[in-house]
């Protein structure tokens, strides 16, 4: 049986799951935020090699572009608690905005990582990694720039990469998803530094349309 491993920078990777009822949770970024997208795309073109490294409990950086630019090296939610367990991957900081114990987020992390492995080991599963313009937690000067260092050079043919993004920052990959509505959108934030626009169920529902 083919295992689905849906991987995202924020927990609609965790809403497809749900949606598509596939348990046990079998990645441990289930539920997390990445709160610096340059950390995500360097954890999605390297993901052998972070998986690779031991997770390790630690603080958020102050000097992150998320802490600079959200003035605050938490996320900042009135349903998110604050201090939330922080787990590092090598120079990867993963956000567990929705839980409040260290001692059991880093347990469940490291089993779940575990269960990804022997996964991995068995050779019969998929990666997707998902993004959408929506989600992009961090301003950038370059937007063609991150989709496209998302994209990368993927030649692994276990791993598929999904981008949802508005037609004008289109770079002709075939997993470009163009969002005809969020063309020449305006670039607000709320009080969270999060997209105006942003909808994570209508993100949901449509990456779950392209995903086995």
């Amino acid at each position: 049986m083919m295992n689905s491993i849906i991987i995202s920078n924020t927990c609609v990777g965790q809403g497809i799951i749900k949606q598509k009822n596939l348990y046990p949770y079998n990645n441990p970024f289930i539920g997390s935020l990445i709160p610096n997208d340059n950390d995500y795309i360097k954890l999605v073109n390297n993901f052998n090699n972070y998986l690779d490294m031991n997770p390790i409990l630690g603080n958020p950086k102050e000097d992150s572009l998320f802490a600079k630019q959200n003035k605050c090296k938490y996320y900042v939610h009135k349903d998110i608690k604050t201090p939330y367990p922080v787990i590092y991957l090598g120079d990867i900081e993963i956000h567990f905005i929705h839980e409040n114990n260290n001692t059991e987020c880093i347990k469940k992390f490291i089993s779940r990582l575990n269960r990804l492995k022997e996964i991995i080991k068995n050779n019969e599963y998929k990666i997707i990694f998902t993004l959408s313009f929506s989600e992009l937690i961090n301003e950038h000067n370059d937007l063609k720039l991150i989709i496209n260092n998302y994209f990368g050079d993927n030649k692994n043919n276990k791993e598929i990469k999904y981008f949802l993004g508005s037609p004008e920052y289109n770079n002709g990959n075939e997993n470009y998803i163009n969002i005809e509505k969020w063309y020449n959108i305006e670039l607000n934030r709320d009080s969270s530094h999060i997209y105006d626009f942003n909808d994570q169920i209508f993100t949901i529902n449509l990456l779950s349309k392209y995903i086995e």
